[in-house]
């Protein structure tokens, strides 16, 4: 197979004095074996792969394997944000959920760290997002007041909750699927949540195959910024 510049795909290569391959269409350089590596990574990445199998599958750090995963997991939003641009029209069904960590499921008190979500299904899969955290300033009496708790678990139907309540529709398999994915990071910070939702949401949508040619371009057009 002939090799290609990682940055615009051209075959138009040649060999210089180090080692690295230059392009004659876009004159960037790159080394092969840092660019097999990164496909390593890349691989290890779509296979949901846990940092200690990905250190051991592309023979790297931790560090390393941490920072890659962050970067790939950086770059799916805004791949998301394009396709629902693109069947925007098409959103007809929706649904709000709270995500709340199966440790904390069991108790009413604790629907006040959920985090809202707003599920949106259209020609372009499932679509997410975060919701405003109303709760989140408010004093601590107020959040513990026993009628704010029944408020807020009639809202969010806390028994289908508790029950993880399955629906034959594509939003409540995404919100099943979210769940069983979530699962293995034993809790994530709030503020990062939002990249691991998107995360799902690309994994829901696209069969493993069709994550790697995405992943893949969004990778080859975050080099070519870097340029």
């Amino acid at each position: 197979m002939k090799k290609s510049c990682p940055y615009c795909s051209s075959t138009h290569l040649y060999l210089l004095g180090d080692g690295r391959l230059e392009c004659s269409t876009c004159k960037a350089r790159h080394s092969p074996a840092k660019i097999q590596k990164n496909l390593l990574l890349l691989d290890a990445f779509i296979q949901k792969k846990s940092p200690k199998e990905a250190a051991i599958f592309c023979q790297a750090s931790l560090p390393t394997i941490h920072s890659y995963f962050a970067l790939f997991r950086s770059l799916i939003p805004q791949f998301m944000d394009k396709i629902y641009q693109k069947y925007s029209a098409t959103y007809r069904e929706y649904e709000e959920y709270l995500f709340l960590p199966n440790s904390k499921r069991r108790k009413r008190e604790f629907l006040i760290h959920g985090i809202g979500i707003m599920g949106l299904y259209g020609q372009g899969g499932v679509y997410t997002l975060l919701m405003p955290n109303h709760w989140k300033n408010m004093d601590k009496k107020t959040r513990s007041n026993p009628d704010f708790i029944a408020t807020l678990a009639h809202y969010y139907q806390w028994d289908k909750l508790v029950r993880i309540d399955s629906r034959s529709t594509p939003l409540g398999d995404f919100w099943l699927f979210l769940e069983e994915f979530m699962r293995p990071f034993h809790g994530v910070k709030e503020e990062f949540f939002g990249l691991y939702l998107k995360e799902a949401e690309f994994r829901f949508n696209f069969t493993q195959e069709e994550q790697a040619h995405h992943l893949m371009r969004i990778w080859r057009e975050y080099l070519n910024q870097k340029l």
